[in-house]
């Protein structure tokens, strides 16, 4: 636990059992809030966070998710019983699938399997009438220069927002910006191109707005504060979306997952190699989960073009 930015301090979740993973963030201002539950097994995490903070749980106004995925908002029916007076923030788009998470659970199940209890737990229902949806463009006011922004950010998923904080001067970025490998190096991103709504095109929209919105600290969900500029944030993702989205591309016949994540594999081993970084057990055991969902999403973005 630490301070980020004036006001805003982080908080290791504790994904999966894992340190280093998913980060959430709680905002000290006149209406608190916290951003990111995490999912259903990281709630305990939350609560001993706030304790040890002696933030009284009646204070917390608000639950703010960046998007629905279970390691963003799965623990959020489940912490706002512990929150009476806090609302939760969310998308438009991911609105109804909060109030019931049938197809939320579905839809992960397909891509974690007999793994999601054991990962993530399972998200419980969130009262309509606790629900806070704000448009894009939309703005929060916490108190005390805290004024939050919310920008779509559909790259990554559809139910999706960005959030700047205008007064601490940072954005909180979901997966639109990429995943974070603290472990690896501290400026080592990828993007996350995970299925069913990977669109890359608005995913590189999202990086070029780094460069109008300048924010002081980019703050990711995995994990933790980028340690460079967003100029170079910007980059360093345009320039990897470019080069995992062109693996999915192919002759007469499409690429089949197993295929593509043998190039995104060899891809992600050359670029460890130009930053001086050697391929280790510890490497590939830190990016083992997130090239083999990446790999389903780029072959599940050329399905759907194909698709039309």
């Amino acid at each position: 636990m630490r301070d980020e930015t004036p006001g805003v301090r982080a908080v290791d979740l504790w994904d999966r059992g894992r340190p280093h993973h998913t980060s959430g963030y709680f905002i000290a201002a006149p209406r608190p809030a916290v951003v990111e539950t995490g999912a259903a097994h990281s709630v305990r995490v939350w609560l001993q966070a706030l304790a040890d903070w002696g933030v009284a749980p009646t204070d917390v106004a608000y639950v703010i998710v960046t998007h629905i995925h279970l390691d963003h908002a799965g623990g959020a029916g489940a912490l706002l019983r512990h929150l009476p007076a806090a609302r939760l923030v969310v998308h438009r788009h991911g609105a109804r699938h909060v109030v019931d998470p049938s197809r939320l659970i579905a839809g992960a199940r397909r891509v974690f399997g007999d793994n999601l209890d054991r990962f993530f737990g399972l998200p419980e229902p969130v009262p309509e009438a606790r629900l806070l949806v704000p448009e894009d463009g939309g703005e929060l006011d916490l108190g005390e220069g805290h004024r939050l922004r919310f920008i779509d950010a559909p790259g990554h998923a559809r139910h999706q927002h960005m959030i700047l904080d205008t007064g601490a001067g940072c954005l909180f970025a979901g997966d639109e910006l990429g995943t974070r490998f603290v472990d690896i190096a501290g400026d080592y991103v990828l993007p996350d191109t995970a299925p069913n709504q990977f669109d890359p095109d608005a995913m590189l929209r999202s990086a070029r707005l780094l460069l109008t919105l300048r924010p002081r600290a980019v703050l990711f969900s995995h994990f933790g504060p980028y340690p460079r500029s967003g100029d170079a944030l910007s980059d360093r993702l345009r320039e990897q979306l470019e080069a995992f989205v062109a693996l999915g591309r192919s002759g007469p016949q499409p690429p089949t997952w197993e295929q593509v994540h043998a190039r995104l594999r060899e891809h992600v081993r050359r670029d460890l190699a130009a930053a001086g970084i050697a391929w280790s057990s510890a490497v590939e055991r830190d990016l083992g989960d997130h090239l083999e969902v990446a790999a389903q999403g780029i072959v599940d973005y050329y399905e759907r073009r194909r698709a039309g």
